[in-house]
């Protein structure tokens, strides 16, 4: 008699709790991240002074849950060596075996290709820094934010580089602000358009679904 009189005050307890919250064991939105609409954007490294030229991949709804992993750059090769394509490659916050966005800008010259970014599921990119000789793009660091999908939080990861012969200059160092991972890549070009001078990044905060 006491165990059914037990079962029943739990069944009545739980019913309550559907009642009040919703269905017991679905799963919460709290672990399901998105990404805020306002933006920040960083300086240049590299040239600032010259014509901007191009954005990769832009704020708009389909883009709320991707951020770049990953940053590359191709030049033409001897007589000309001139930087003429980056693309960048994004995960999506959520499903993160989704990296099926990749965006290009600028010819597809496909010579002596430079990568930086980062192969596992969580790290995206919150800095960049461009190295230059003769004001053309010859090297690339980006640091990065490893992001808990449990908790939220990100955590900053060592920075990765690669160069081309000839690096000699490296510009100043621009980061997005705490809480902020890259969500766009900004280029310039010397001002009769020819090769790429500088890069930026567009940032925006990583926010609960």
């Amino acid at each position: 008699m006491k165990t059914s009189t037990l079962k029943n005050s739990v069944k009545a307890i739980l019913v309550a709790v559907v009642a009040a919250h919703g269905v017991i064991g679905h799963a919460s939105n709290s672990n399901l991240y998105r990404l805020a609409s306002q933006t920040t954007s960083t300086g240049y490294s590299g040239s600032s002074t010259t014509v901007p030229v191009n954005q990769a991949v832009g704020s708009a709804s389909s883009q709320d849950f991707r951020a770049i992993n990953r940053v590359t750059n191709w030049e033409n090769m001897s007589p000309n060596n001139h930087p003429c394509e980056f693309k960048v490659k994004m995960r999506h916050l959520n499903n993160y075996n989704d990296t099926s966005a990749d965006v290009d800008i600028g010819s597809n010259c496909n010579k002596d290709k430079i990568t930086v970014g980062f192969s596992d599921t969580e790290t995206y990119v919150r800095g960049i820094q461009v190295c230059r000789h003769n004001s053309r793009v010859k090297g690339l660091k980006v640091w990065g934010s490893k992001l808990n999908r449990s908790t939220g939080a990100l955590t900053n990861v060592a920075p990765v580089t690669d160069t081309r012969p000839n690096c000699s200059q490296w510009g100043a160092r621009q980061y997005c602000p705490a809480g902020q991972i890259a969500t766009q890549l900004k280029v310039q070009a010397d001002t009769m358009a020819i090769y790429y001078t500088g890069a930026a990044l567009v940032c925006r905060e990583v926010v609960p679904k």
